[in-house]
């Protein structure tokens, strides 16, 4: 749902007039000139902290944003988040069957056709320009619209030196090096065939694991 103090995505719509845009709430009409805080979001990146993508592989085709590392700041509020708030995780689809756009938004489930007045217009014009890109997992079969978190770890220098381990889409940190990572691709002359192994676990796989068997793809 909504972060603390804002209405839930898709509340309000965003319009503009002479210079200013105003806000209208979509359940009950209310125009103001205020940001509403859900509205207040903006994305900047943090140049001097990122690494890059701890993505092994073939997984290092990461669609917008790769090796960035964002940090998410409310101008209203005041509240700054590593995660992508709800207010601003929608996807921009459009069925080749349909004539109209939709937004969704994969934090809530809402489905709009209207722009959502949260997004600012830089992050409008980029989800427009990446519409239907998805994620789908060739192991499970399972299709997601936002980056799956095995692919969302990267590695963070801190403000006072060292370094962390930080998933984009969980919130989580950790100092040693995800398991998700450890995943190296070989191959088995006993069985002609090549195969998967963990160097953190062990483990090993002749189908692709799930955590790397995640695929961007652009069209429905």
């Amino acid at each position: 749902g909504a972060m603390a103090f804002e209405d839930a995505p898709g509340t309000w719509r965003q319009f503009a007039e002479g210079s200013r845009n105003y806000y209208q709430n979509t359940e009950n009409q209310e125009s103001r000139w205020a940001v509403p805080p859900s509205c207040g979001w903006k994305r900047h990146e943090r140049k001097q902290a990122g690494f890059g993508e701890g993505v092994p592989g073939e997984q290092q085709r990461q669609g917008e944003g790769e090796g960035k590392l964002f940090v998410y700041t409310n101008r209203v509020t005041g509240q700054v988040s590593w995660k992508i708030p709800p207010a601003l995780s929608w996807k921009f689809v459009m069925h080749r069957d349909q004539h109209r756009a939709m937004w969704y938004n994969y934090a809530t489930k809402r489905l709009q056709f209207d722009v959502p007045g949260e997004l600012p217009n830089d992050l409008v014009d980029e989800l427009m320009d990446d519409a239907n890109s998805f994620w789908f997992n060739e192991h499970t079969g399972e299709m997601r619209w936002d980056k799956p978190s095995s692919l969302a770890w990267k590695r963070v220098r801190g403000d006072r030196g060292g370094a962390f381990w930080f998933n984009e889409v969980t919130g989580k940190t950790q100092w040693e090096e995800p398991v998700d990572l450890g995943w190296k691709e070989d191959f088995s002359h006993a069985k002609n065939e090549k195969y998967f192994w963990n160097r953190f676990t062990g483990e090993a796989s002749f189908g692709k694991p799930e955590a790397v068997a995640w695929t961007l793809k652009k069209e429905l």
